[in-house]
């Protein structure tokens, strides 16, 4: 009887923690707009992150992705395809394409006072440039720095955050 009273005891104890736990990974979801099992990924895997600087260079902003990963963390297909769940022959061709349009771009030496995490590109729901758009207007930055800071008309960046608000709205 002892013994069931201290397994009780033990076990309410760690349901406590992990009601806690839970509860504070529905808040980093809420507050950050992803979903749980990303959080939980984030978790279980190593945090990558990317500077915001680098989606300025030649590439388009899926191939700036995955050629950062490949080559920065030196990342596999497969690794890159199960961190932004895309199929990985998607994966294998963009950074097929990447490498052929830019092989001397080096991922070293780049401004790093912008640290972007991998968590937001994670889900197919908003395409990388929209996801990164969107993250960026959520910090508070408006249309004309965002485009400067990724080379790119004012309009631009406004048409591709109504999209990706449209598409959130529409899978919310």
């Amino acid at each position: 009887m002892r013994e069931e009273h201290l397994l009780e005891k033990a076990f309410s104890e760690d349901f406590s923690s992990i009601q806690e736990a839970s509860s504070l990974i529905r808040q980093i979801s809420q507050r950050h707009g992803i979903e749980e099992r990303f959080v939980f990924n984030l978790i279980e895997e190593p945090s990558y992150s990317i500077p915001l600087s680098f989606f300025a260079s030649p590439l388009p902003p899926l191939e700036a992705l995955v050629y950062f990963l490949n080559r920065k963390f030196g990342l596999s297909i497969a690794a890159i395809a199960k961190l932004l769940e895309r199929d990985h022959t998607t994966v294998w061709t963009t950074l097929s394409k990447a490498k052929k349009r830019t092989p001397e771009l080096s991922v070293e030496g780049w401004p790093e006072e912008c640290i972007i995490s991998l968590s937001i590109f994670m889900g197919r729901d908003t395409s990388i440039l929209e996801s990164l758009c969107l993250h960026l207007r959520e910090k508070g930055m408006s249309y004309h720095e965002i485009a400067v800071l990724l080379k790119r008309n004012d309009r631009t960046i406004w048409t591709v955050v109504n999209r990706g608000e449209r598409k959130q709205r529409k899978y919310s």
